[in-house]
């Protein structure tokens, strides 16, 4: 520590200390912090539950039930054939049909071998109710078939055409499938763009 020198007529200056003549540097300024009033939620009330909307199809979707199965198993062919009951609209491919008349064909055989050696007729009665039961998907699994060889089931009524008829949609039947029977496909309507018809029409056969 060194003290003033007596005949200097300058104040010395202590280290540690200020001149009188300077003033004491002067920190930067703060700004005073910014007051944010808490955000205050209320209860939140519960909302009306929404209803269910089921998925809206894609407009032109092609109705899943439309389309052939190609290459079925027996199982799948019969499967097809009682979930198709009267449905006229759509394809249904060779496998589809055949597996469904080798059924008919070995159900009727059967039935009637059961009939021959057991000599009752409640054989015949319950052949006669199941034929009655699957005429409507029989009729509609053929329309399906000849609109997959791209002919309109219409010409199913060849079938009463005596001695030739049989043969025609027999032939038809065993036709391969034709890319244009998709025309007969049934198309959802879905959402409709803006300014579309509302009614497509009903489906074609």
């Amino acid at each position: 520590m060194s003290y003033p020198d007596q005949n200097s007529q300058e104040p010395q200056v202590l280290p540690g200390y200020f001149s009188p003549a300077e003033a004491p540097p002067q920190a930067p300024p703060v700004p005073p912090p910014h007051y944010q009033a808490p955000h205050y939620q209320g209860p939140q009330m519960p909302g009306p539950l929404s209803p269910y909307v089921p998925p809206v199809m894609q407009y032109g979707a092609v109705d899943p039930l439309s389309l052939p199965y190609y290459r079925a198993t027996f199982g799948q062919a019969m499967g097809q054939f009682f979930r198709k009951y009267a449905t006229f609209s759509g394809r249904a491919s060779r496998s589809e049909f055949w597996w469904v008349m080798l059924f008919m064909a070995g159900l009727f055989l059967a039935g009637a071998i059961v009939n021959a050696l057991t000599r009752s007729d409640w054989v015949a009665g319950l052949y006669v109710m199941f034929m009655m039961a699957t005429f409507v998907p029989s009729l509609a699994l053929a329309v399906r078939r000849l609109h997959d060889a791209n002919f309109s089931g219409g010409l199913l009524w060849l079938w009463l055409v005596p001695y030739v008829g049989f043969l025609i949609v027999l032939v038809m039947a065993l036709l391969p499938a034709n890319r244009q029977g998709a025309r007969f496909d049934k198309v959802c309507g879905g959402q409709q763009p803006y300014g579309t018809a509302g009614s497509y029409g009903p489906p074609r056969y």
